[in-house]
């Protein structure tokens, strides 16, 4: 877009006029004692953007606005400033740039940014980009879950399977004493448990991040739904000794989506036992605390230090458990974005050697009949 301003002889009234007709936003800035200070929003801009020129008198006031976080503020800058040099050194007096503004009323959005310089005025319009970036972030986003599936199923699950192929292979000889068969069944089992494990957070995460996961809010015991649960890790924890207590009184009834929450429970649980180590102990208790019901999974286990915390719950990361226990490195960072769709939170507390408090925070659920 190219304004020759002063050869059209365009009278900024006039211009005002011409601009409130446009379907686009603008903002007319113009040089004034050396600083450049905002003269004009259309109509478009004020409805769509939502500021007006008594809140942003200057183009610094307007950077702030349009950009809150410092960080991201100084990268547009900065690229603005380099196309604007490369837009003089072309001869051309127009600049442009693609960006995320922060609008008053509609949030964050992407816009084309297009600036034309005539003279001491500045005219910069704004093209609506932001269901393109959106379909963009949505194709990258599937594409990098693509990615990580084919790992997983390329990698994490591929070994448990041919763990499990070998031991089955030992089993079909037949010079092998009665206890060196018991152990290997044995460890049949818990490979054969391990890679179904593996396979349903896998299951679990590819649904949420392909899918949207229909939510359900209902009324169920967390008692009972814990105490369906346990039976599935009963080899698990009797193997290792480690003693159970559920202390959640079975006459109080929450509302909430019971097919996330039992995916949460069951994570927690499973990571308690995998770090914890034999004689050990894990206590599964609730309370209501205010506005929020918790529900905690407390272990005697190895526990780990802020950096693991921060690992496994916002990145892939998996560490063996006391007896070399296997996992996807999706459990907990699949728990925390499955309980922000309710509305909820983990919390997770743990010290070196001292054991992991987990904590489930939901918000306004408790009822008791």
């Amino acid at each position: 877009m190219s304004v020759h301003l002063n050869r059209l002889n365009i009278e900024k009234e006039a211009l005002k006029r011409v601009l409130n007709f446009l379907p686009y936003p603008f903002l007319v800035t113009e040089v004034n004692e050396g600083r450049r200070r905002n003269i004009f929003v259309n109509e478009k801009f004020v409805d769509e953007i939502g500021y007006t020129c008594e809140e942003m008198p200057s183009v610094d006031d307007w950077f702030i606005l349009a950009y809150p976080d410092e960080i991201y503020r100084e990268e547009v800058k900065q690229e603005w400033n380099l196309r604007s040099t490369q837009a003089i050194l072309d001869g051309s007096d127009s600049v442009f740039l693609q960006a995320k503004v922060q609008t008053k009323t509609k949030g964050a959005r992407w816009y084309e940014v297009k600036s034309s310089v005539s003279g001491s005025i500045n005219l910069v319009a704004f093209v609506d980009i932001n269901e393109n970036k959106a379909r963009e972030e949505d194709l990258a986003r599937t594409n990098r879950n693509k990615d990580k599936i084919l790992s997983i199923l390329g990698h994490d699950l591929r070994g448990p399977l041919r763990n499990l192929q070998a031991l089955s292979s030992m089993l079909l000889k037949q010079n092998m004493t009665r206890e060196e068969f018991l152990s290997m069944v044995k460890s049949v089992n818990e490979k054969a448990f391990q890679s179904l494990e593996f396979l349903d957070t896998t299951l679990i995460w590819t649904k949420s991040n392909f899918d949207k996961i229909s939510i359900t809010i209902e009324k169920l015991s967390p008692r009972a739904l814990t105490e369906s649960i346990l039976p599935v890790y009963q080899n698990s924890f009797e193997n290792k000794k480690i003693k159970i207590s559920l202390e959640i009184n079975s006459n109080v009834s929450i509302y909430s989506d019971a097919e996330i929450l039992t995916i949460v429970i069951r994570n927690l649980i499973s990571n308690a036992i995998k770090f914890t180590g034999e004689n050990g102990s894990i206590t599964i208790s609730a309370l209501q605390e205010g506005d929020f019901f918790i529900i905690m999974v407390k272990d005697t286990g190895v526990g780990m230090d802020q950096e693991t915390i921060h690992k496994i719950t916002d990145e892939h990361f998996s560490s063996k458990g006391t007896h070399q226990e296997s996992g996807l490195g999706l459990g907990l960072k699949l728990c925390k974005e499955l309980l922000q769709q309710i509305g909820s939170v983990l919390e997770i507390k743990s010290d070196k050697n001292k054991g992991t408090e987990m904590k489930i925070r939901l918000k306004n659920n408790l009822q008791d009949y």
